[in-house]
């Protein structure tokens, strides 16, 4: 039996050959939550789903917080809870 197996960093990249039915792929929710909402994809094997991990941020400590920093933190924070409560 021939199959062919891809390797990508890239979730959209990973998005889109599901997309064009070149084959499976296990992603984040965040990935293709409208595409299941919208029939382009389907669920499948959903017995065997990872559990959610969580999204770190990782940055060096220090006494002052940057502000750049901690405008990031917060809207990744904001964002991915909004986009949990979504889903």
């Amino acid at each position: 039996m021939d199959y062919l197996v891809a390797v990508n960093n890239s979730g959209y990249g990973l998005v889109d050959a599901a997309l064009k039915g070149l084959g499976l792929v296990q992603l984040p929710d965040y990935y293709v939550q409208q595409h299941l909402a919208r029939g382009e994809l389907v669920s499948l094997l959903e017995a065997w789903q990872t559990s959610p991990d969580g999204v770190w941020a990782v940055y060096p400590t220090r006494r002052q917080f940057s502000p750049k920093l901690n405008a990031l933190v917060e809207y990744l924070e904001q964002h991915l809870r909004q986009q949990q409560e979504t889903a």
